[in-house]
């Protein structure tokens, strides 16, 4: 009994463990303050040990890359989704983050003059989270391909963006350039060939026509 009585003065005496201090970015989130919020994420060595604080953090992470892509910085959107994805938290939380920077990067890549890496790109990407630019841009390569004889990336810019942006404007221009690059050719030949073999046969009416008349007028002058 005295042993116990012993234990429970010793455990009295044992100072409790120090609480954990807040982390100082989410001051910096209740005021709204994203970008300092995020900054002060970088700065801090304390690791975020409440699920809390951490949930908040891929909140804070998802809306400084948003921010960043809204100004077209790419790179620096990607270092937040990268440290979206390193708070191991539900990973399915940092997936729109993570869209909208393949959006964007299909953008870049088209811009560049990647057509096929840019259409790539944008197939993996829902077109809720393109830029708004994306549908134009690959519209726009599209029909630079088609001028420069690169028929296969035009008809696979046409067919993503029937499936994703069916509203582009232009759409039916691109469709009918490719047509003629395709088909209309071939279409085009063949026309030409039905309008030669019909001049053709015109023609030889016409000379027998001619003989005929020749031949009667001879034959009626010989005659006389």
């Amino acid at each position: 009994m005295l042993m116990v009585i012993w234990s429970w003065i010793l455990l009295a005496t044992i100072d409790p463990a120090p609480a954990v201090p807040q982390p100082e970015f989410l001051s910096a989130w209740a005021q709204s303050d994203y970008q300092r919020s995020c900054l002060l994420l970088d700065q801090s060595k304390q690791p975020l040990v409440d699920s809390g604080w951490r949930s908040i953090a891929v909140k804070a992470r998802t809306r400084c890359g948003k921010d960043y892509l809204a100004g077209g910085r790419v790179k620096i959107a990607k270092r937040q989704y990268q440290a979206c994805l390193a708070l191991n938290i539900d990973e399915s939380r940092c997936q729109e983050l993570g869209q909208l920077i393949d959006g964007w990067e299909a953008l870049v890549a088209v811009r560049k003059g990647t057509l096929g890496p840019a259409v790539i790109k944008a197939t993996g990407v829902a077109s809720e989270h393109w830029p708004k630019d994306l549908p134009v841009e690959l519209l726009r390569s599209g029909g630079h391909a088609i001028k420069e004889h690169r028929v296969a990336d035009a008809q696979a810019t046409l067919s993503l963006l029937e499936a994703r942006a069916p509203e582009t404007f232009g759409l039916s221009e691109l469709r009918s350039s490719i047509w003629w690059a395709t088909k209309g050719a071939t279409v085009a030949f063949r026309i030409a060939l039905v309008a030669f073999m019909l001049l053709l046969a015109l023609t030889l009416r016409s000379l027998l026509r001619t003989r005929r008349r020749a031949k009667a007028l001879l034959e009626a002058e010989i005659q006389s």
